[in-house]
């Protein structure tokens, strides 16, 4: 018979689970009647050796005429050697792209190839700065689109918070594009902002105000032992205890947490001493500070810092800046500030640093006793 609106309503209620009335007129288009009574508009083909059934829609909800149009197109498809159940499974597939969805699949891939600190700097530009777009399909992300998140970012969190976040954003497009996802990579066009290099650095003064007005706490804690090492912000956030020998008065920071991806040995003043000795210890967390993944939460803290201490505007890396240059100033020599800080450049960059190997650890333990000194003197602890 063929499926019109008189015909359906002739046919009786049917006893079995599942029945299909196929139509005469049309090949493969058929009305499904279940048990119950539901009825349902479908579409059967061959592909192969294998039928192929596709749901069109709810009868009555989608009327006869309509349902045999789509019908009509799906049957023309088929002539033409398609898939429509296929091309239908692709679509939904290339729905779900979203911006959000595919970063979880490009950072699972990118967790091993990092070290932890810098698929942090990943995770913070694609997932926190970029936010607002995580629902966008990854076509949607357009030059516009990047041009107006980098405003954005810019205005919030500084030039080169952008910038940086600029460079994330194109390394995930890039790996869209290799997946066939996007065929182009907007951020590429994206204008990048200039970056003037900072140079602040706080003086001893400044830095009696902000050690005085730090809370005890984990943040409290991270800031000192900053200023008391000069050592990068992650190194010191994402302290372990298994990398605290406290009876050899060490802390060993394997390479794969540092930016040169050289194992530092920091030698342990007393000052930084009774700073770690207090912190407590919990079963089955090796971190000293924050939880499953270090400390985290940086923003709203400085910036109850900031209003306690009223000083020129400083960012946390400055403290880095400013224990380097303090060291120097109390008479250190550049190459043993150099080795504190685990930087390679002047003496031991190149060639020269190749065959110097000489790790300094006597003049380092010397020269980090002495800025711990001068610390506590301007800061007033005994």
């Amino acid at each position: 018979m063929k499926l019109t609106e008189a015909a359906i309503s002739k046919i009786p209620p049917q006893g079995k689970a599942d029945v299909v009335f196929f139509d005469n007129d049309l090949p493969g288009f058929g009305l499904r009647i279940r048990a119950g009574g539901s009825r349902s508009w479908v579409f059967q083909y061959k592909l192969g050796p294998k039928h192929r059934r596709i749901t069109l829609g709810k009868y009555p909800a989608l009327p006869s005429g309509k349902a045999r149009e789509t019908a009509v197109k799906l049957y023309a498809e088929v002539r033409l050697g398609k898939d429509p159940q296929g091309t239908k499974a692709d679509s939904r597939a290339r729905a779900a792209e979203t911006v959000g969805a595919v970063l979880k699949i490009y950072l699972a891939g990118r967790r091993g190839e990092l070290r932890a600190s810098s698929y942090r700097e990943f995770e913070r530009h694609l997932l926190r700065n970029l936010a607002p777009i995580h629902g966008l399909h990854v076509t949607a992300v357009n030059l516009r689109t990047v041009a107006a998140q980098l405003t954005r970012i810019t205005r919030e969190c500084g030039p080169a918070q952008a910038n940086r976040t600029r460079e994330s954003l194109s390394a995930f497009l890039n790996w869209c594009a290799r997946q066939g996802m996007v065929e182009t990579n907007a951020a590429t066009f994206a204008n990048r902002n200039k970056e003037i290099p900072r140079d602040r650095v706080l003086s001893d003064s400044e830095i009696a105000a902000a050690w005085k007005a730090l809370p005890h706490s984990d943040y409290g804690a991270i800031i000192k032992l900053l200023l008391l090492t000069g050592q990068r912000l992650n190194e010191i956030a994402e302290l372990r205890w298994s990398e605290i020998n406290l009876e050899h008065g060490i802390i060993t920071l394997p390479g794969s947490r540092t930016k040169n991806r050289r194992a530092h040995v920091i030698p342990i003043t007393e000052q930084m001493r009774s700073i770690l000795l207090p912190q407590p210890r919990h079963d089955g967390r090796d971190f000293i500070f924050g939880r499953e993944r270090g400390f985290s939460g940086w923003s709203h803290r400085k910036r109850k810092l900031d209003q306690a201490v009223k000083i020129p505007p400083w960012v946390i890396h400055d403290i880095r800046r400013s224990t380097a240059t303090g060291m120097a100033r109390i008479g250190i020599l550049p190459h043993v500030v150099e080795a504190v800080l685990n930087h390679i450049s002047g003496h031991k960059a190149g060639v020269a640093g190749i065959y110097n190997r000489f790790s300094y650890e006597q003049e380092k333990a010397d020269a980090l006793t002495r800025w711990g000194n001068h610390v506590a003197a301007i800061v007033g602890v005994a």
